[in-house]
Formats: structure tokens, C-alpha cells, sequence
């Protein structure tokens, strides 16, 4: 629980972290407030229009500390933490199948698309290229492994695959942990799942 009068929020992008107080009862940018990246090293203080930011290194924290006198405002990331994310390209996936209701015994038919986000060179969607192949993994509400499989993804980065749930298989929640292999320059994550 925090009782503060700072109202404090952080935004990261590739290069940079900003910080910007304001007072919380009127909204008003404050100014000289002192804060800590905990667990970098780095402090800012705020200017007139309430931001501080500076360059992202590698080091990362998962909490921000806004301080002016005894009043004292904490942050922390919704995510992992605030910091530099990887610049590598990365796989999208779009996923759905047939019911998305199923018993065990049944057939789940998943088809989908994959494109490249190309986060190294401007951000873009592109498909993926030729020889790519996905690899599936489902798993029942307990993850025991219950269907597995690799197919090839067309030119256009789409997949279709089906397979049967087994009579054993347990009730509830599953899930299919999908991979895609043979893309070349992708450095970041290359998986996804469906539910």
C-alpha cells in the first residue's frame, strides 16, 4: 500500500526511459523530484514539465523510486522489468481451430499464420520465406504431452495440422506450445502457443 502525493509513471522504448512525475491532486508537473532506477545505479531528477530520462544500458530494474522530501512513490515494471529489449527479429502467430470446445476422443483441426517481425529494420510484418517448419506440442489441462507433430509452413507462412485427443486425456484447460525452425536471421522468440 502507498500513501504518496506523486503520481508516477515510466515509459520505455528501445533506447530510452522516461519518467514523468506529476502531483496526483491536480495534475501538475513536479519538478526536482529525485529518482532511483533501483539496482543500476542510476538517479534522475525531474525537470519543470515533471520527466527525467536516460539512455537504457543493460542493466535492468524492476523498480522505480520517485522521492521529493518525505513523500515517496514506487513503481514497479507490470512487466519482467524496464529495460533495453533485444533488437532481433521475431515470430508472430495467428492460431485458431475449428471448436475450441473438444472431448477427449476427438479430432482438433489448428490452422494458422506466421510472419516475421522485423524489429532489426523498421518494425514491419513480412512473411516468413521458404523452409520454415512448425513443430507442435499439445498438452492436456495436467501437461502431460498428449499429440506432437512438425509440419511444413507454406510460402505464405500458413500451417494446418490436426490431431486426435486420446480417450485418457485429462479434462479442463489445454494447450499447444507451437515452434517454428529453418528461419533464418531470427534471434529473438520463434514460439507461441494456442489454448
Amino acid at each position: 500500500v502507498q500513501v504518496t502525493n506523486i503520481g508516477l509513471d515510466v515509459f520505455t522504448d528501445r533506447d530510452e526511459i522516461v519518467v514523468w512525475t506529476t502531483n496526483l491532486a491536480t495534475g501538475t508537473p513536479l519538478s526536482g523530484v529525485e529518482v532511483s532506477l533501483v539496482g543500476t545505479g542510476t538517479s534522475l531528477t525531474t525537470g519543470a514539465d515533471g520527466l527525467a530520462s536516460a539512455e537504457l544500458s543493460t542493466a535492468r530494474t524492476e523498480v522505480v523510486i520517485a522521492a521529493s522530501g518525505t513523500d515517496v512513490a514506487m513503481l514497479a515494471s507490470p512487466y519482467d522489468s524496464f529495460g533495453r529489449e533485444s533488437t532481433d527479429d521475431v515470430v508472430l502467430f495467428h492460431v485458431f481451430d475449428d471448436r475450441a470446445v473438444y472431448r477427449p476422443g476427438e479430432t482438433v483441426n489448428v490452422k494458422g499464420w506466421a510472419r516475421r517481425l522485423t524489429i532489426s529494420t523498421g518494425a514491419q510484418i513480412a512473411l516468413i520465406g521458404d523452409s520454415a517448419d512448425l513443430a507442435y506440442r499439445a498438452y492436456d489441462s495436467q501437461g502431460n504431452e498428449i499429440a506432437s507433430g512438425a509440419d511444413p509452413v507454406s510460402s505464405l507462412g500458413g500451417f494446418d495440422f490436426a490431431f486426435d485427443i486420446p480417450a485418457q486425456a485429462n479434462l479442463g484447460f489445454a494447450y499447444i506450445d507451437l515452434s517454428l525452425e529453418g528461419v533464418a536471421g531470427i534471434g529473438g522468440p520463434r514460439g507461441g502457443s494456442h489454448s
